[in-house]
């Protein structure tokens, strides 16, 4: 089960309260303070159905609440619960919890490698895939030619617009808001790397599966 704090978003200039926002089972909940239902969209019945959890966190912001169905779409709902639109991702994949950058737009990344950029309309901004290169440092070697790319972890977003994601090959990546590459820095084996965290002064914080933590700078630089 996931769960969000209570926030309060403005419809049609009527304060709405949005309560606790939980997603689980294949459905998004929001739960007023007093623990009464406020409103529920159902994305997945066959999850409900089954009580799969979810393991990915929505994300609120400019009115809209985001989330995954951790394989196949990113949805908008408003601050009723209504649906505003869904991105097909169709990669068969799972995908990462959604971040929204100042500017409104949406990042998910896949277990396949890939980030995507929409917009608040639902538009494809732009796309990036975690380069394959025969390199044993840098990404996996793909054998007869196999669509097989790397798991991305949940995303950071700096006030700069900067996205921050490791990989399974354990890089830390930067790229710039505009999809290009910032930078890469090697800092793990594979599969250890977690989720980064942005600090007030820039810096980039990220740990391991192993236990160990490393600090980076925004220039790609390891303090």
């Amino acid at each position: 089960m996931i769960m969000l704090m209570l926030v309060f978003m403005s419809v049609s200039n009527v304060m709405a309260e949005v309560g606790d926002i939980v997603q689980d089972g294949g459905a998004i909940y929001s739960v007023a303070r007093d623990g009464e239902l406020n409103w529920s969209y159902t994305y997945s019945k066959y999850n409900q159905a089954k009580k799969i959890a979810a393991d990915t966190t929505p994300a609120v912001a400019d009115e809209m609440i985001y989330f995954t169905d951790n394989k196949y779409f990113l949805y908008a709902i408003d601050a009723t619960g209504d649906l505003k639109w869904q991105f097909a991702i169709f990669k068969n994949a799972k995908l990462t919890s959604p971040v929204v950058a100042s500017d409104g737009t949406i990042l998910v990344g896949t277990s396949t490698g890939t980030l995507y950029a929409v917009e608040a309309d639902s538009q494809l901004k732009w796309e990036f895939e975690v380069p394959v290169e025969d390199n044993n440092d840098r990404s996996l070697i793909l054998a007869d030619d196999e669509d097989e790319k790397l798991a991305l972890t949940d995303l950071a977003v700096a006030e700069d617009g900067t996205v921050y994601f490791g990989v399974e090959n354990g890089f830390l990546y930067a790229l710039n808001s505009d999809g290009e590459e910032k930078w890469s820095i090697k800092l793990a084996g594979s599969g250890e790397l977690k989720a980064p965290v942005v600090a007030e002064d820039g810096t980039i914080s990220i740990s391991t599966t192993t236990g160990k933590s490393y600090v980076v700078t925004a220039r790609g630089k390891l303090q």
